[in-house]
């Protein structure tokens, strides 16, 4: 619809959690913890050491290893640090006087400064150690600069839990080719195996779908959805998930019957 995706889970033991087991696992997932007023509150990031996962994941949003979707590439993209998105950039750090300390810095700089530049900036100011004056001006304890480094990485760009969806019985079920109520978006199965090649611009809208329909070409050409709009999203839906869920369960009968035979 947006820029959500449900991951359907599919195995069994999963499927018949409680809602007090779904949501001891989601929030043992979940990096953050309170509202968008909250600005700082990530529980995972506490100034200790990272979990394993998560640290793999700081690297990975950093570009170690030369992933194309680093922090500065889509910094670049995104424009993080252009008004009207450049204070709610600096809002994720939690510390006004610093804020305040690197607009003062980034108004400085040529108009012609690139995403880069500016971060650069931001990143030497944030790392910069703060004496004994600036210490004691700050309302509450300032947190270390690799911890706010961190906060902005994982703010930024790290998956969001919706942990209501996660844990609740009623809220978990969204089904393939429902509509969006806002946007009108088909919501499409992805294949995992190809996410990076996914384009939400290009699927396909309850209006794409009854232009599609109305076509007099396509309706002699079409048998039920071949042919239509939805085809390649189908046959998806069916290679990536239908098939090998088919698949496990059928192993799983002729291994539930083989336990129960006497001989």
């Amino acid at each position: 619809g947006r820029r959500g995706i449900h991951c359907w889970v599919a195995d069994e033991r999963a499927r018949l959690l409680s809602n007090q087991a779904r949501s001891a696992v989601a929030d043992y997932l979940n990096v953050f913890k309170g509202g968008e007023a909250e600005k700082t509150k990530l529980s995972a990031l506490n100034g200790q050491h990272l979990h394993p996962s998560l640290e793999r994941a700081y690297g990975i949003l950093k570009g170690e290893g030369g992933d194309e979707l680093s922090f500065e590439t889509l910094l670049e993209e995104q424009e993080w640090l252009e008004s009207p998105q450049l204070e709610k950039t600096l809002d994720l750090m939690g510390d006004d006087d610093l804020k305040e300390e690197i607009l003062e810095k980034l108004n400085r700089l040529k108009k012609s400064a690139t995403q880069r530049e500016k971060w650069a900036e931001v990143e030497k100011k944030i790392m910069k150690p703060m004496n004994e004056e600036s210490k004691k001006r700050r309302v509450k304890k300032p947190m270390a600069g690799e911890e706010i480094l961190q906060h902005l990485h994982f703010k930024m760009m790290y998956p969001r839990l919706d942990i209501n969806v996660s844990k609740a019985m009623n809220h978990l079920l969204k089904s393939p080719f429902c509509v969006h109520p806002k946007t009108h978006k088909i919501c499409v199965p992805l294949d995992p195996e190809r996410l990076h090649h996914f384009d939400p611009n290009d699927v396909p809208s309850l209006e794409d779908a009854l232009r599609d329909l109305d076509s007099t070409a396509a309706a002699q050409a079409r048998q039920g959805y071949r042919n239509s709009l939805l085809d390649d999203h189908v046959m998806t839906f069916k290679g990536a998930f239908l098939r090998e869920l088919v698949a496990e369960s059928m192993l799983k009968r002729r291994a539930d019957a083989d336990a129960t035979m006497t001989f």
